[in-house]
């Protein structure tokens, strides 16, 4: 009867250890790869995330899908219930169109052993990437009617260096609204009322467009949506004659006109579609009159 039990409980223990020797798992992370470079970077200068609910797969070696989980909150994930030794196919998928497989690092379609760890996928919107030193485009105001051939728009690349003129008063007056079209490498710049600055030379519903903002500059008028066939209403406030602006930069001025009219009349922002097809306006006189 001694010899019994104890043959039981020996068919017991190994039966106990089958599940151990048999079954492992796949894990790894999904992520936001803002640097493009593949890796998940936590650090002092830059602070990666997680992605959450990506649809990650596996598939045995017949092409018959075994098992699914989806990526937690920090983006990670584990597939189990694997065979031990076995091969894998690894799929990553996700229902956000606008994210797309990362250009460093896992792809979306891996073929990995069971047990196997840090079997990771870097995402990010396309749209987010910039070189690491961008140019960046500031306006400049200037005293006066808007005929000087005094700066308007600085360029200068992000580090500080190479700041160079792009536009003078006389091209583009008083503007604030900037949008980049990365599609053409063409700069947008609209019109904006401050008061002792002029207009450029389409008044409240300008917007102008450099051709090549990198270079020296050749800003030119690109459309006024305060005339036909746009008749969009900006406001009315007088062009800079009327304002009493005057040519010389350090003539003093009242510029009385354009006190009530800041911020409420013009043009207050423009943008570009992710897809930078549509330039979007926004009309503070329409705000303006909606609100009251």
């Amino acid at each position: 009867m001694q010899n019994n039990k104890q043959l039981w409980l020996g068919v017991l223990g190994a039966t106990l250890l089958i599940p151990n020797a048999a079954f492992a798992d796949i894990s790894g992370k999904v992520f936001r790869d803002f640097n493009a470079n593949g890796v998940f970077d936590t650090d002092a200068n830059l602070n990666e995330v997680g992605f959450a609910g990506a649809t990650v797969k596996a598939f045995d070696a017949t092409g018959t899908q075994v098992t699914t989980t989806t990526s937690g909150v920090d983006g990670s994930y584990t597939l189990t219930g694997l065979t031990s030794g076995a091969d894998y196919r690894i799929e990553f998928s996700w229902a956000e169109s606008w994210l797309k497989p990362g250009t460093a690092g896992g792809t979306v379609a891996q073929f990995v052993k069971d047990s196997s760890t840090n079997i990771n996928v870097a995402v990010n919107n396309p749209a987010d990437y910039c070189q690491a030193n961008p140019k960046l485009a500031s306006p400049v105001y200037v005293n006066g009617n808007a005929t000087s051939a005094t700066a308007a728009m600085f360029s200068l690349d992000y580090d500080g260096a190479a700041k160079a003129t792009i536009a003078k008063q006389s091209d583009i007056g008083s503007t604030w609204g900037l949008a980049y079209q990365r599609e053409t490498g063409k700069l947008y710049a609209a019109g904006v009322i401050k008061r002792h600055a002029g207009l450029g030379s389409l008044g409240l519903g300008g917007i102008y467009v450099f051709n090549s903002p990198n270079g020296a500059g050749d800003a030119v008028p690109f459309v006024d949506l305060d005339v036909a066939p746009f008749n969009l209403n900006f406001g009315t406030l007088g062009d800079n004659a009327a304002r009493g602006l005057p040519a010389g930069l350090t003539t003093m001025n009242h510029d009385a006109s354009a006190y009530s009219a800041v911020g409420m009349q013009g043009i207050g922002d423009i943008d570009l579609s992710e897809d930078g097809k549509t330039l979007w306006v926004t009309n503070l006189n329409a705000v303006k009159n909606n609100l009251g």
